[in-house]
């Protein structure tokens, strides 16, 4: 960080997009297709987390982590399973 001069935040986000792009790469080798779900749900969470540092120790903080935990990985799962068996989701 100090000897690329970039600001905390800078560094936060860019590690976040790295790491979104190597869980991709694992995902396309597993399923043999690139679809970028998980990469685009990844980086959803970036503001997400900004929001939930404002609303700490609160209950609809609490709320919004315990349904990002409940529903987001099976979101994820329900969208990668239809689209390699149907195709229909997130279609261009």
């Amino acid at each position: 960080i100090n000897e690329l001069k970039w600001s905390k935040n800078v560094a936060q986000f860019l590690t976040f997009v790295f790491s979104a792009c190597l869980h991709e790469m694992i995902i396309a080798v597993c399923l043999q297709r690139v679809q970028m779900h998980l990469f685009w749900f990844m980086l959803i969470q970036i503001p997400l987390i900004k929001l939930g540092s404002y609303m700490k120790d609160t209950d609809f903080g609490n709320y919004l982590f315990l349904c990002g935990i409940q529903f987001g990985v099976p979101l994820i799962t329900c969208f990668y399973n239809a689209d390699k068996f149907n195709g229909i989701f997130f279609r261009g």
